[in-house]
């Protein structure tokens, strides 16, 4: 006869054996860099599970490592703006690339609310969408939103000493425990020492060249272009169906970055905006879609934000060299490197000279790349002069578009 208690006990214990086991593997892995384990060369050195999970693991590890300055944004500046630029003055360093995919505005400022526990924090570098600002969540939701950020940039707690308590071990046992994390495991111990091996650096940088190289050895360049270029402008029409008009931008955008910069202002945290780079090909399509001139009438008011609170917006969607380049045929000014991977992401080469212009008073002249003047303060433009600038633009555009009918 079956003794029911022994056997529950041992199916007990067993099962206890295989959570401490599995548990202990994930945390010894750490396939999404959550709990901080060191890196073991051809363990889990490289770790391109942690792309799937990394808008919880900044959210420690920019804690853990107590930057200086905070990169925020969405997928772009995450592959495109390095940490370890030579052009980061040295009061600015270190550096965490806090952005990632995905990120809406909201959950960017919610994540630099996150980043403030940590009191190092003195310089923050956003990069803005215009898509971020359309209108898509309903009022009282906007509301709701606006009103939960600014209470708690309100609150003294957002400058306490950084703690992860409740939250950090929820996070750390369901990670732990879970099947998934564990699969994940799996996959980056048998990913490691492949070159086409794609993962986030400890300072948040994801360096995204090894996987796109891999997707264009894979399926051609021409392939990747034309799958995201229907995806962009299937994505610009699903926008415009969502909004009653083209310039339908939520109020509750602009109060969210007023009460970032004030409360930066507070906490003498220098704040620098600056509109992300995009191929023209990106821009062609927002104007195909309608969205052009409510594009340029963003800038403005963003303009006008910036000059009233004194701090600097770039704009670096000018259509100019890097822009027009096509895409997939190398650059002779650039060793042979593509400037975008695809029309709306831009290559970490692209990122440097981003940071190179935004800091071009610390970078060493010897590691100057920019060959041509890219980039504009518009926040230090009068209204005129940013109308003349937004005026040759869209001339830019049209001529661009003219020659492809050619």
């Amino acid at each position: 006869m079956i003794n029911f208690t022994n056997y529950i006990k041992k199916m007990l214990s067993i099962t206890i054996a295989l959570v401490v086991l599995t548990s202990g593997f994930n945390i010894i892995i750490d396939p999404h860099r959550l709990f901080d384990t060191p890196l073991i060369k051809g363990i889990n050195a490289y770790r391109p599970e942690a792309i799937n999970a990394a808008a919880r693991s900044k959210k420690y590890n920019v804690l853990r490592r107590k930057p200086h300055t905070v990169i925020i944004g969405n997928s772009r500046p995450e592959m495109g703006l390095s940490p370890e630029n030579i052009c980061w003055p040295n009061s600015k360093k270190p550096v965490f690339n806090s952005a990632f995919s995905g990120a809406t505005l909201s959950s960017q400022i919610i994540a630099l609310q996150n980043a403030y526990k940590n009191k190092n924090v003195r310089y923050v570098l956003m990069a803005l969408d215009y898509t971020d600002f359309v209108h898509l969540d309903t009022s009282s939701n906007a509301k709701y939103i606006f009103q939960d950020i600014e209470k708690r940039y309100s609150d003294s707690a957002i400058t306490t000493s950084p703690d992860f308590s409740t939250e950090y071990m929820a996070d750390f046992l369901e990670s732990a425990i879970s099947f998934d994390t564990f699969l994940a495991s799996v996959q980056t111990v048998i990913r490691q020492g492949q070159e086409d091996t794609s993962s986030i650096a400890i300072n948040g940088f994801h360096n995204a060249s090894l996987l796109y190289r891999q997707l264009i050895a894979d399926e051609g360049h021409q392939a990747i272009l034309t799958q995201k270029t229907i995806a962009i402008d299937q994505s610009f029409r699903n926008l415009i169906k969502r909004t009653e008009r083209a310039e339908d931008i939520s109020d509750v955008s602009y109060k969210l970055i007023s009460s970032l910069i004030k409360h930066n202002k507070n906490q003498d945290i220098r704040t620098v905006f600056f509109i992300n780079p995009y191929h023209v090909q990106y821009l062609s399509l927002m104007k195909k879609a309608g969205m052009w001139q409510a594009f340029n009438k963003w800038k403005k008011r963003l303009a006008a934000l910036a000059k009233i609170e004194k701090v600097d917006l770039w704009d670096f969607s000018d259509i100019g060299i890097y822009s027009i380049q096509p895409i997939g045929k190398t650059n002779k000014m650039a060793h042979a490197v593509d400037w975008f991977w695809e029309p709306s992401h831009y290559s970490k080469e692209l990122g440097d000279i981003v940071l190179e212009t935004i800091h071009h008073g610390s970078c060493p002249k010897n590691n100057r790349i920019q060959q041509d003047s890219w980039g504009k303060l518009i926040s230090a433009l009068s209204p005129s002069k940013l109308n003349e600038y937004l005026i040759k633009q869209t001339n830019a555009l049209i001529a661009y578009e003219n020659d492809r009918k050619r």
